[in-house]
């Protein structure tokens, strides 16, 4: 199984690489968007979180009853990670998220390989043909006698973090 785990690293270091660059990329909007939030008023989390204010000697508080939602626990939530974000600065906050993504992306080979062995392929006589697709990859897994494909679908956006998976057939 290593030589398999270390044939699937070799043929998929550009994904590796690709996955690493969008974490970056959305690790630094994130963090922008987190310092935000962390200088947000009573007034901004409400419009946030769509609950009402009240007006206190011309201060806009949270309305009475509120420490008893569930929003409270969203704003206090969502209040603590973006004061923790901005507290461990940009730097930091993104050596966290590159540890975590090579991390994910070692579990994912390992994780890829458990599927293929499962399939019953002949693990000593395996050729892999890996083609890229975007961001992407498509690979071809054969032992001569049987073949299985093995893609991935790497997703992200403004406020999810990148993400992928291996899906085998």
């Amino acid at each position: 199984m290593d030589k398999l785990i270390s044939e699937l690293k070799d043929q998929t270091v550009s994904l590796k690489e690709q996955y690493i660059v969008k974490t970056i990329e959305w690790t630094e909007k994130d963090y922008k968007r987190n310092v935000e939030k962390a200088s947000w008023n009573e007034e901004q989390w409400a419009k946030h979180l769509g609950v009402r204010t009240r007006n206190v000697d011309g201060y806009i508080l949270f309305h009475d009853g509120f420490y008893n939602t569930k929003e409270s626990k969203t704003w206090y939530n969502e209040r603590n990670t973006a004061i923790s974000i901005k507290n461990l600065g940009l730097e930091k906050y993104t050596e966290k998220n590159v540890r975590a993504a090579k991390l994910h992306y070692a579990n994912s080979i390992f994780k890829l390989a458990e599927r293929i062995i499962k399939k019953g392929l002949d693990k000593d006589n395996l050729t892999l043909k890996t083609t890229h697709i975007g961001v992407n990859i498509d690979t071809n897994i054969t032992d001569g006698a049987n073949t299985v494909k093995a893609f991935t679908i790497l997703a992200y956006g403004d406020v999810q973090r990148p993400h992928y998976r291996y899906l085998v057939k």
